[in-house]
């Protein structure tokens, strides 16, 4: 699936519902790793009617010892089975990352808009007149 294709994001879960006999209004339970790019996946699956868990991606426990390159197949199957252990109780699995608000969040990434990252480079260079 192309990234940011809500669309069919929302269609592959109706279909899955489908699959499984299920009606529409069952309750469907997401979950993401929260990343750098924010919580506008969370805030969009939740306005779906959907229960999303943003999992903090450094408590997702990964096996050292493999060699392996890490994936995004190997991610999803991983976060699946760990979406699987959490509902019925086990919350130790992940810790739950805090959704702030959209405001908070504006403020946490104002740094990196480019007229600030711009002035900030620009601030420490030495001036040469």
């Amino acid at each position: 699936m192309a990234a940011r294709d809500l669309k069919r994001l929302l269609d592959k879960v109706a279909q899955a519902k489908s699959r499984l006999g299920l009606c529409k209004t069952t309750p469907a339970v997401s979950c993401d790793g929260a990343g750098r790019e924010g919580f506008w996946l969370h805030r969009f699956v939740q306005a779906q009617g959907l229960t999303n868990h943003g999992a903090d991606s450094s408590s997702i426990a990964v096996q050292r010892r493999q060699r392996r390159a890490k994936s995004d197949g190997w991610d999803v199957r991983k976060l699946v089975r760990m979406l699987m252990r959490f509902p019925p109780g086990e919350r130790q699995v992940w810790r739950v990352v805090h959704v702030p608000s959209v405001e908070a969040e504006d403020q946490r990434h104002l740094h990196r808009r480019p007229e600030n990252t711009i002035q900030r480079n620009t601030s420490i260079l030495p001036d040469h007149s």
